[in-house]
């Protein structure tokens, strides 16, 4: 397989790495940013869109860029190597995801064109309390209210949720879990924000008899949609795990390079460049498999079976890559003014995000049987 990119990702690569280097040249930039509401930095956002970063994965005449997963996977690489905050995964892939997949047309052009265009922030109100990670909605509940309908119930957490222009809500129905689309300003609607570990923002959403307006045609099931564009998701989070992984890395090496101990630097003492070494190699892994799931995704192979490895590659990567960088750090690896902290705490929130590695093993593990047996010799087994 070729791993290579071409010309135009290349260079979508440098000029989006090029933006987020300037918008966060440093650590303390992006503690000013997510330590004020809404937790990322606006101006920023407005830039990514004139770029055309946030239209990337939708279709042109939805008023996208009709890019696929692999510059998708750019992107979010970029955003993982300065911890950049702006809500990329989350309100592009995911949320403008499941509109671009069963929106009607109608839907699409008016939610998806503000979004590229960098007027509206989406998030994805899915997540209930006491579940965890179903594809299904149970807690909220839809019910007909003339042409309309009205949603009743608690989504928590909702990545975003206190910020949003508009919510995409999964919501149960006779049929199974139907998808809606919920103004900021509804009635009925109440949002408590809190802050996150890593800096990122979530929300408690209330919907009490909340006006909301169907997602697509009908109200058939959208558990396997919803199943789909999480796996996407969660492909692209590999991506930006591993832009946050090499950062930590490199900025590890650097720190071996420097500091003394005995009136030598640190990678004079063979463990601690064995242990980087490892370091390393995980972080090469993961940066395979995110991009082979990436590939799978664009060809339009088994997107969810793909997710599930690479979160269970990049959720081991990320647990190793973050514990080395602070412990090879020392006692200023744990303090929250230097950076390697800050990329373990994001990297530990994304492998709590719609799946954690445990669960990713258990997944895969349970489509094993799945697979044809062989002998020894190769041959498949008839016994």
């Amino acid at each position: 397989m070729d791993f290579t990119y071409d010309s135009e990702q290349n260079d979508l690569r440098e000029a989006v790495r090029g933006l987020l280097q300037r918008a966060y040249p440093d650590t303390e930039r992006r503690r000013s940013v997510v330590g004020s509401d809404p937790g990322f930095d606006e101006k920023t956002w407005a830039q990514l869109a004139e770029m055309g970063v946030l239209g990337l994965p939708f279709a042109e005449e939805d008023g996208g860029m009709g890019a696929g997963p692999i510059e998708v996977g750019i992107v979010a690489e970029e955003m993982g190597r300065v911890l950049a905050p702006e809500p990329f995964v989350e309100a592009v892939v995911l949320a403008g995801g499941l509109v671009a997949a069963v929106g009607t047309a109608a839907q699409r052009t008016a939610v998806l064109g503000p979004l590229s265009e960098g007027g509206s922030v989406l998030a994805f109100a899915h997540a209930e309390p006491a579940t965890r990670w179903s594809p299904s909605a149970s807690a909220v509940t839809a019910t007909q209210d003339g042409d309309g309908w009205r949603l009743t119930g608690v989504k928590e957490p909702v990545a975003n949720g206190a910020r949003a222009d508009v919510l995409v809500v999964s919501a149960a129905v006779d049929g199974g879990t139907a998808l809606f689309l919920v103004q900021g300003d509804a009635a009925g609607l109440t949002r408590t924000g809190y802050r996150t570990h890593d800096g990122g923002r979530a929300a408690n959403v209330t919907f009490d008899g909340t006006p909301a307006e169907l997602l697509g045609e009908g109200t058939a099931d959208r558990s396997a949609d919803v199943e789909r564009v999480q796996a996407l998701a969660r492909i692209a989070y590999a991506n930006e795990s591993v832009g946050a992984m090499e950062s930590a890395l490199r900025i590890t090496a650097e720190y071996l390079k420097t500091r003394k101990q005995f009136g030598v630097t640190l990678n004079r003492f063979q463990a601690l460049t064995f242990r980087a070494a490892d370091m390393y190699v995980s972080v090469e892994l993961a940066r395979s498999t995110a991009l082979w799931a990436s590939m799978v995704a664009d060809a339009g192979g088994d997107v969810v079976a793909a997710g599930d490895r690479a979160r269970l590659q990049t959720s081991r990567a990320g647990r190793h890559v973050g514990k080395e960088a602070i412990q090879l750090h020392g006692g200023i690896g744990v303090t929250a003014e230097y950076s390697v902290g800050h990329y373990t705490s994001r990297l530990t929130a994304i492998d709590h995000v719609l799946g954690d590695g445990d669960w990713a093993a258990d997944r895969l593990a349970a489509s094993v049987d799945s697979y044809p047996t062989v002998d020894p010799l190769g041959a498949p087994y008839t016994g």
